[in-house]
């Protein structure tokens, strides 16, 4: 089995990392107009406008902004809460990991030590570089495919490492079958911060927790900002639902009018009088 697959796989630790647009709408308010046509003592024949008209309150554009800015926080927030889970539970492996592989060679026996021969050196992650190699037993490559490395050295020592063409390997117990695990033997020399999988595991924890955090605050931010901007815009409607009220019950007060047949209070909604029915009418002190 190749080397720190524990299970399968080369060279162990092999993981991936990992517009909308909110417009506010418009709307397009028309003061209605009521008239009133009727001929006034003078027969003289008028029209007269008379109503108020009381626009719809609503939440403006800014609101909408915000209530997408807290979609996106929370987005944001939930997928770099996911990348830290999925980051820590790489870097227990990787720790796991190097406590078995530790323990494998230290109790490894004389014969358990092996020369690998060693196929090609490639790059991996955080630039460090993996060395391929294979085993033989009684003549045969002991594995299908070639085994690999962790990802720990550096150019210069894989470039070294394929130079010299053999690389001492640890296996697991004898005798060798396909399922023996291996180690090289080099990897007690090197810790964890020389590891590309663990370098590149800890940078992408370290980003998710500061993008996370960022996001969290601005999520919290907004949320504050978003019920405090709420109950200034109710209150804000309260207040002019008041001063409309107001407003219409003075306005309704000045269109009062009286029909010039019998006397009676005409609404200018009305029309006519509700007593005779006349149309005519007149204004106090007009």
């Amino acid at each position: 089995m190749p080397s720190g697959s524990r299970g399968g796989g080369h060279g162990g630790h092999n993981f991936g990392g990992f517009k909308s647009s909110s417009k506010p709408y418009a709307r397009s308010h028309k003061n209605p107009m009521r008239y009133r046509s009727g001929i006034n003592k003078y027969n003289r024949v008028y029209m007269r406008k008379s109503g108020i008209h009381k626009p719809k309150s609503y939440m403006g554009g800014g609101i909408f902004q915000l209530g997408y800015l807290i979609v996106v926080a929370s987005i944001l927030f939930i997928i770099m809460l996911l990348i830290f889970i999925t980051q820590q539970s790489h870097i227990n492996q990787i720790r796991a990991d190097q406590d078995y592989y530790f323990k494998m060679i230290e109790n490894a026996d004389h014969d358990q030590y092996m020369i690998g021969t060693v196929s090609g050196m490639f790059i991996g992650d955080a630039g460090k570089y993996y060395i391929s190699y294979n085993l033989e037993n009684n003549g045969r490559k002991l594995w299908p495919e070639d085994g690999y490395t962790y990802m720990i050295y550096s150019k210069a020592e894989a470039d070294a490492i394929v130079l010299s063409r053999t690389l001492e390997i640890v296996v697991e117990y004898l005798p060798l079958t396909s399922d023996t695990d291996s180690i090289n033997a080099d990897y007690m020399d090197y810790d964890l911060s020389d590891d590309g999988t663990y370098i590149n595991a800890t940078r992408l924890r370290m980003a998710s927790i500061i993008i996370g955090t960022i996001s969290l605050a601005t999520l919290v931010g907004s949320i504050i900002y978003y019920y405090k901007t709420s109950i200034s815009y109710k209150i804000s409607d309260s207040e002019k639902s008041k001063y409309l009220k107001s407003t219409l019950e003075n306005d309704h007060e000045k269109d009062v009018e009286y029909c010039i047949n019998c006397g009676s209070v005409m609404d200018l909604y009305d029309g006519k009088c509700p007593s005779c029915g006349s149309t005519s009418s007149y204004k106090p002190n007009s």
